[in-house]
């Protein structure tokens, strides 16, 4: 039986590496030069992400001063949000936009390591002062970028209080200076009540509004700042979160003051749109697409410049629409020449077409699991297994031990016949 054991191990081990591919990630790079420059527009930024904030959280009674001001400054974006809707792969999605792999999961209960670049690296190299205070994640994934930071553990979820307060109390300190680019929020009070008591408790209702004041207290204290409020992914209805549902996986972006118009997109599209509205590189981990909805406030010439500077990045991750981009790089010259607007607009469907078709490759090749793999161990699993049925009924005098042995490598394999299954329905 030990040759068994040890076959059965090994196909466990390929079975996890079909299941949890690690894909190779873009070393940090910038392809910008002169030419693809876009200034900002705005000095300063705030980014707030209140942990398992659902699409219908928002209302004008929960939340009524959001409510009003993106009707009012600026506009609401319906995030689609991939899987797992765990923190620490989201706040990856959140800054790098890439997708972060179901191995997040593990590494989000262990020590998760800092992340090569993102949004927030490129921002601290083009000299922004970046504070931060909330989930502890966060400092970990980026212990060098932070001007200020302090954080605070979401494994408490019976704490529904003090860990949002800690943040509050480092709000008000922050509103007195004047010393930070962008400052960035991590709130988990929601998130810990709806893990407890479900997403239909008073207590939801209670911290919203808390939420909803805070936002708004920041807001009036800042003039031309730009304000991104978020959630990391959702809340199923029975409370909590990690798999697929709607309420899981859409989640509200408001956007306030800035001319923008409501829309749908990708949470990893946050980051590249964030970073052209910042003055920023875009990461070169991004494989996100930049949104009309968000910067089509930018004049002519600078949104076709963004628009080429990223059909450009995301065309050295795939060997797609290399012409294409040419020609929407001969239309753009041809409009800085003539101004004309037709030119203008050819330019314009080309990067947006290509861009898109890159973007969905990129994006299916890192969700994909190695199927070849999962099959393979799932067959000699089958294998193995039979043999361990038979043995378990032949040897009747086998010790308790041995049998509680063969009831834990029967346990393995068969949770290889569920994951099979569930990736067959995902």
């Amino acid at each position: 039986m030990f040759v068994y054991y040890v076959i059965a191990v090994l196909s466990i081990l390929l079975y996890l590496h079909g299941f949890f591919p690690i894909p190779a990630r873009p070393l940090p790079q910038s392809i910008r030069n002169n030419n693809t420059e876009t200034s900002s527009r705005y000095q300063k930024g705030v980014i707030i992400i209140i942990d398992a904030l659902r699409l219908d959280f928002i209302s004008d009674t929960t939340t009524p001063f959001l409510s009003k001001a993106y009707k009012n400054t600026g506009c609401f974006i319906q995030v689609k949000v991939e899987t797992p809707t765990v923190t620490l792969p989201r706040i990856k999605a959140l800054t790098t936009g890439n997708v972060p792999q179901f191995v997040d999961i593990i590494f989000n209960l262990a020590s998760p390591t800092k992340v090569e670049d993102s949004f927030i690296h490129r921002a601290h190299v083009k000299g922004k002062k970046i504070v931060f205070y909330g989930d502890d994640i966060w400092v970990k994934l980026f212990p060098d970028q932070f001007t200020r930071s302090e954080g605070t553990s979401s494994f408490f979820v019976n704490d529904f209080t003090e860990v949002d307060d800690n943040v509050t109390r480092n709000v008000r300190l922050e509103n007195a200076r004047n010393d930070w680019d962008i400052m960035i929020l991590h709130y988990l009070g929601l998130d810990h009540i709806g893990h407890v008591y479900g997403p239909k408790s008073p207590l939801i209702s209670t911290k919203l509004r808390e939420m909803d004041s805070i936002v708004e207290e920041i807001y009036k204290s800042r003039g031309n700042t730009l304000f991104m409020i978020t959630g990391d992914h959702g809340m199923r209805d029975s409370g909590g979160h990690g798999g697929s549902t709607y309420p899981e996986t859409n989640v509200p972006l408001l956007v306030l003051n800035m001319p923008c118009v409501n829309d749908t997109f990708a949470q990893i599209d946050i980051p590249a749109n964030l970073a052209i509205l910042l003055g920023v590189d875009i990461p070169a981990t991004s494989i996100g697409q930049l949104q009309v909805s968000l910067l089509g406030h930018l004049n002519l010439s600078e949104f076709l410049q963004a628009l080429k500077y990223n059909a450009i990045l995301l065309r050295n991750k795939a060997d797609l629409c290399g012409e294409n981009i040419e020609t929407a790089n001969h239309f753009l010259d041809l409009f800085l020449l003539n101004n004309d607007k037709g030119l203008a607009n050819d330019a314009i469907r080309v990067y947006q077409t290509c861009a898109k078709t890159i973007s969905e490759r990129l994006l299916k090749s890192s969700i994909q699991q190695n199927l070849d793999s999962l099959i393979i161990a799932t067959l000699i699993a089958l294998i193995v297994l039979l043999k361990i049925l038979q043995n378990i009924s032949a040897v009747e005098s086998a010790s308790r031990v041995h049998r509680l042995e063969q009831a834990a490598m029967l346990g393995m394999l068969v949770l290889q016949f569920v994951g099979l299954h569930f990736y067959q329905n995902t």
